[in-house]
């Protein structure tokens, strides 16, 4: 993406209604379609596009407004503007590693969520170790961290 074309993006999200919550403008590649991708961290899996970046915040302004109607007609709680930690992201990994991991969950007979979600817990914890200058062995186990 040129810096141009992200000056301009950064731009538009700069002017965009102020009466919006957070939200987040990022362009899309070729290969996902072009244009433009919004999304609204504080409530997870709200998302739009459109074909320049004004189109994808008045798009994202209708896909908020369906997202929280359909959250109050199911009775469920519209988060609040900073309940951004749901527990949940989107990753995009390469199909490689993405295929071995869903081998690696299969072989463990668990989900690839599950496999994915501790591989990430050991991760942070052997870092945590690490930085404290701690050794930590693959065959340790490693005591609970207090995650804020």
């Amino acid at each position: 993406m040129s810096a141009n074309l992200l000056r301009y993006a950064i731009a538009v999200v700069d002017m965009a209604d102020p009466t919006l919550p957070h939200l987040k403008i990022q362009p899309l590649s070729d290969e996902d379609g072009g244009g433009y991708l919004i999304e609204f961290p504080d409530y997870p899996g709200c998302i739009a596009d459109g074909a320049t970046p004004e189109e994808a915040i008045r798009e994202g302004r209708d896909a908020l407004l369906s997202y929280t109607r359909t959250l109050e007609d199911l009775g469920r709680k519209v988060p609040a503007q900073g309940d951004a930690f749901a527990g949940q992201w989107r990753q995009r990994v390469p199909k490689s590693l993405h295929a071995a991991l869903v081998r690696r969950a299969a072989n463990e007979g668990v989900s690839l969520n599950m496999l994915v979600t501790t591989m990430l817990a050991d991760g942070v914890a052997r870092r945590a170790y690490s930085a404290a200058g701690t050794v930590c062995s693959s065959s340790q186990t490693v005591p609970d961290l207090q995650v804020v």
